[in-house]
């Protein structure tokens, strides 16, 4: 992990890569996107080469922003992984605490009460807007148009085949 942290230090260095260092967390979302679709994409093959290579993508994407954010005084790619430590140990006090939860469903409805009272209080982010659902259908049709096929049309057909006949 810190040959890759170092690695993008790097590329992000004033010696680095020109692309890399251009790059805002805004410009990464599309990317982050294409490789969350590739991971799907992966998963659904059962090809376990397929898949390791792209979480490595998904985890450079992670390291990226992180690493972004550092140089902006932001946080660093500890924080992140603190955080996601501190998460995952506050919605499993069946596991870390005394509290009990005997099935699957149980977890998910203890996990959903303790997120929603992390939350309480919290400023939420804004829901994703038009504009933002529209670039979020612009990068998966271009994977789409990638592989050889109409996202947004895909999108169309499978809504007209889900949505309550009146």
């Amino acid at each position: 992990m810190q040959e890759l942290i170092n690695i993008m230090a790097r590329l992000r260095s004033p010696n680095g890569c020109p692309w890399d260092r251009e790059q805002t967390h805004e410009s990464l979302l599309q990317y982050l996107l294409e490789e969350s679709a590739e991971v799907f994409e992966a998963s659904r093959s059962g090809q376990m080469d397929h898949l390791k290579d792209e979480l490595g993508d998904i985890l450079l994407q992670v390291v990226f922003h992180a690493q972004i954010a550092q140089e902006n005084g932001q946080f660093a790619i500890d924080d992140v992984v603190r955080a996601i430590c501190d998460k995952l140990i506050r919605r499993h006090p069946h596991v870390f605490a005394n509290t009990s939860a005997e099935t699957s469903e149980a977890v998910k409805q203890q996990w959903e009460v303790i997120k929603a009272a992390e939350r309480a209080g919290k400023t939420v982010p804004t829901p994703l807007d038009e504009h933002g659902f529209a670039d979020l259908l612009s990068v998966l049709d271009r994977w789409g148009y990638k592989r050889g096929f109409d996202a947004v049309e895909v999108l169309r057909r499978s809504r007209s085949t889900t949505q309550p006949k009146s």
